[in-house]
């Protein structure tokens, strides 16, 4: 009697147990299902990445518009390295300034006064950077958007004139010609400070290119303060997208 119950027993358990055949089925669908949904979230992340970014620049673009409100219309400086520190610069990036004492920190509620100098506003860091910019920490430049180096220079005297820095010298936002296609704020791909010279060349890998971190474009806020997605030959070719001061 005993060995016929061991048996039953052993049966029972035989019926419930899943045959290698079985396991390797469940597997095969389980890799399947994960080959299907990985690239989906991976486009999902980099969706979400987007967005945030363009929501970044929107932001830094509000926090302009009301400091050139305040400011007679004028907008803050490049944040230059070459030119030296300006109180008007428009971000405070280096290690030894008060980042929540940029200009337009106090534009975008990030800075709380009672809090002391270090450290910085962690909201206030979040905005300047892309979250698909994964090298910014690495940088001394520590941020993923810079400033058109035109709106620290005089409006040139011929379309195809460079820039020319002028120390003291800026110029106020109805200065410029045709505002929804000149670029204020974009992500540049090896920024050293809070200024873009947005080259006009043909050069590869050159240090003031844009970083297409988006489906090999870039975001970018205009100067009319609407934020777009460009590709790398419509900077490259258009004149437009660059100096703010020409294509009235």
């Amino acid at each position: 009697m005993r060995n016929i119950l061991n048996l039953r027993q052993g049966d029972r358990r035989a019926k419930r147990a899943f045959t290698l055949v079985e396991l390797l089925v469940v597997i095969g669908i389980i890799a399947l299902l994960i080959s299907i949904l990985l690239p989906a979230l991976s486009k999902a992340k980099t969706a979400a990445a987007g967005a945030v970014c363009a929501s970044n620049l929107r932001q830094l673009g509000m926090a302009i518009s009301l400091y050139a409100t305040d400011n007679k219309g004028f907008v803050p400086r490049p944040a230059s390295r070459g030119m030296g520190w300006k109180y008007d610069d428009w971000v405070y990036w280096r290690t030894t300034a008060d980042l929540n004492k940029s200009p337009i920190a106090k534009y975008l509620g990030v800075v709380v006064p009672d809090k002391p100098k270090f450290p910085v506003s962690e909201k206030f860091q979040s905005l300047l950077r892309c979250p698909a910019d994964g090298n910014a920490m690495s940088r001394e430049y520590q941020y993923s958007y810079t400033m058109n180096a035109w709106f620290g220079c005089s409006p040139p005297t011929a379309s195809t004139a460079a820039p020319k820095y002028d120390g003291d010298k800026h110029y106020k936002l109805s200065q410029v010609k045709r505002s929804s296609e000149k670029m204020m704020l974009g992500e540049e791909k090896l920024p050293n400070d809070g200024r873009w010279v947005v080259r006009d060349t043909t050069e590869q890998n050159h240090d003031d290119d844009m970083a297409f971190l988006h489906g090999q474009k870039g975001n970018v806020l205009f100067c009319d303060f609407h934020v777009d997605r460009i590709a790398e030959g419509e900077v490259r070719k258009s004149s437009l997208l660059r100096n703010p001061y020409i294509g009235g």
